[in-house]
Order: structure tokens, then sequence, then C-alpha cells
């Protein structure tokens, strides 16, 4: 008898011990998001990463500020420059994102020509071309996308990421002629700005020379 009384509770125990587990041990609400901070431009998207896959549709998706960023499905779009918290519930399980959302911004180097405001555009968009910059002694001859100049920029392009363009200029250059009695006597190219280098004197029987003049 006392056998038998012994049984049921080593019975009772492991059936009590097992519930335990399955009740406590096993949260069918647990689920992770591995990236707690997000950067976005205006306009654009990315899906989150939850962990395990396949709770997509289950969980509940909100933003602190949807004029900021708003969530659909785990694909986080920024709407607005600002800063935003995305939350995704699962049950009685929480899990946040930190969102920043800023505009695209493109920058002008013109190297001495007239200053050109920094322009704000979403993700996605086309840059505008500016109104060119001006410089006394060069002419403005486009826009490119190092600091040497060698790979112009493409105005048909979709802006994703800040951009800096420099301004390339050539030099504003002049043709100077002297002549003699009428003839050539020496072509020269000087620069805006530069002072033209006097030539030789030229040489004629009989006669003394005085100087150049401006005709």
């Amino acid at each position: 008898m006392l056998l038998h009384r012994n049984v049921k509770k080593f019975i009772f125990g492991i059936v009590t011990l097992f519930l335990m587990v399955f009740l406590f041990g096993c949260d069918n609400d647990a689920f992770s998001i591995p990236k707690k901070n997000l950067d976005l431009k205006v306009g654009q998207s990315e899906t989150v990463v939850v962990e395990p896959e396949g709770l997509f549709g289950k969980i509940e998706w909100s933003s602190s500020k949807p004029e900021v960023a708003t969530v659909q499905s785990g694909v986080i779009t920024g709407i607005g420059a600002g800063e935003s918290i995305i939350t995704a519930k699962l049950g009685k399980k929480q899990q946040k994102i930190n969102v920043t959302v800023s505009f695209i911004v493109v920058t002008f180097q013109v190297n001495g020509g007239t200053e050109i405001e920094p322009k704000t555009i979403s993700y996605g968009e086309k840059l505008e071309r500016p109104l060119a910059p001006t410089k006394d002694d060069a002419n403005f001859l486009d826009w490119y996308l190092d600091a040497e100049k060698s790979v112009l920029y493409d105005f048909d392009k979709e802006v994703t990421a800040d951009v800096t363009l420099y301004a390339k200029w050539d030099d504003i250059k002049y043709d100077v002629e002297f002549t003699v009695d009428g003839e050539d006597y020496l072509k020269t190219e000087v620069k805006f700005g530069e002072k033209v280098a006097k030539p030789d004197d030229p040489i004629k029987i009989g006669y003394e020379f005085i100087d150049w003049f401006f005709l």
C-alpha cells in the first residue's frame, strides 16, 4: 500500500514538472529583431529581419511618428526628416527599432565660382541641374563626381545617397597677334588676368623700333 502511494506521488511529481516546463519554459511569443537602429532617407524603404522566420503575418506593427516613418508588414518607409520608434508586438512580447530619417543632401564644390546652396531631395529622385556658377577668369564646363573631375555626373541618374559635385572650369584665354607693316610677326595666347610677354623687337633696315601699339 505504501509502495502504491509512493508511485502515485512520483507520477504526480513528474506530471507537475512537465507542466511547469511546458508552461514557463516554452515561450510561443518569443522573437527577436537583430537590427535595433535604422537610418533611412526620405522615400527609402527597408524590410525588417525577424527571427525566427515566418512570423510577419502574426506580428502587429506600429510607428510612434507616422509623419517620420511608417511600417506595413515589416517594411519601414521614411516619410519625413526626424526620429521615430517602430514597435513590433507578438502576444505579450515587444521589440523596438529606433529609426532616423533624413533627406539626401547634395553639395556643390564651385572651386572659386559663385556659391550654390546645398539641395535636399528624396531617395530615388533625380537631381535638377542647378544654374551654372560663374567665374571671372574661367568658363564653367560641367559637374563631376570626383575632385579630379574625371567622372562626369549623370543628371538622369536616380540619387540614393548624399553626394558632392565638383565644378570643372576652362581658363578664359585670348589670342594676341603682333603685326609689323600689316604682316604677322607673332601669335600667342594669354590667360585672363595675365600679362602679355613682350616679344623681341622687330628689325627693319633704315628704321628704329619704338614700341608696340594696340589698334
